[in-house]
């Protein structure tokens, strides 16, 4: 992460590459969101808050199609 005030950058220990970025990223109330994925459990959402500087895993839930 690059820090303006100090004109250096630092590197976040939460921070692993073990899955793949998809799509852009979106902000919303203030923790940036992106979809990530892997080929083991498929897509999920990674959300960066800014405030503790950690990235988090998010699962995305899982809907079926019933029949009537």
């Amino acid at each position: 992460m690059y820090e303006f005030c100090s004109d250096s950058w630092r590197v976040l220990d939460s921070f692993t590459l073990d899955y793949t970025l998809f799509f852009n990223s979106m902000s919303l109330r203030g923790d940036t969101y992106f979809v990530g994925g892997d080929g083991e459990t498929g897509f999920f959402l990674i959300k960066f808050d800014f405030t503790t500087e950690r990235f988090v895993r998010l699962s995305l839930f899982r809907f079926g199609v019933s029949h009537l």
